[in-house]
């Protein structure tokens, strides 16, 4: 790949992420890296609030499912 080339797609990347960071006023951006590649962008978004559900004084209480979600943590090498 020619250095131009190389140029080109870096300020692609930079452009993405910077876009991602953008859009999100609370959360993260996690770039995933593979074989010296990025190869996913992730953004997580976080939505702030003040709502109190109940406390145990209150006579009415809100029930929310519970929801289970299993999640697969691969540990990363630094090169």
């Amino acid at each position: 790949m020619s250095s131009l080339a190389k140029n080109t797609s870096s300020i692609k990347l930079i452009n993405e992420i910077q876009s991602a960071l953008e859009d999100i006023m609370y959360g993260s951006v996690e770039v995933y890296v593979q074989k010296g590649k990025v190869t996913q962008i992730t953004v997580r978004n976080i939505k702030k609030t003040d709502f109190q559900v109940s406390s145990k004084k209150d006579s009415e209480t809100v029930q929310f499912p519970v929801q289970t979600q299993i999640t697969k943590t691969f540990i990363r090498k630094k090169v």
